[in-house]
């Protein structure tokens, strides 16, 4: 399996009249999807941003280097190669990994978007109760 994950706002939403089906788009959904595309079978393949955010949470991570992702020109991208603490913080300074249920204005609000092969399933998860297994 090779897996790409992002973060970031998506526009969701039911799609269809005949055989409605729910679909997700957005420069963050497209940036997993290359992320995924362009990993190596059986890792996680992430972007910079998302290493940093996740690294709070105690995954690890070896720095793959820069690809190229289109549309976006070279993005740095990352590994997943673990988890080093299985408890999430309960404090941290990072404004990124600030949840959003703390800041009515959602200008923090930051959501996991994972893509994976060869099942082409996808999901959110809130950024405050990530679990990769």
């Amino acid at each position: 399996m090779i897996t790409g994950i992002n973060q970031g706002p998506i526009t969701a939403g039911v799609i269809g009249v005949k055989k409605p089906h729910f679909d997700m788009w957005g420069n963050t959904v497209n940036v997993a999807s290359r992320m995924e595309s362009t990993g190596r079978a059986g890792s996680i393949q992430v972007v910079e941003e998302t290493a940093t955010i996740l690294r709070h949470f105690g995954f690890e991570f070896d720095q793959r280097g820069l690809v190229s992702v289109k549309g976006k020109g070279k993005l740095m991208t990352f590994y997943l190669t673990g988890r080093s603490a299985p408890s999430i913080p309960t404090h941290t300074s990072d404004t990124s990994v600030t949840n959003a249920r703390n800041n009515p204005t959602g200008s923090t609000d930051r959501r996991m978007f994972i893509t994976s092969s060869p099942t082409g399933q996808s999901f959110t998860n809130d950024s405050s109760n990530i679990q990769l297994v």
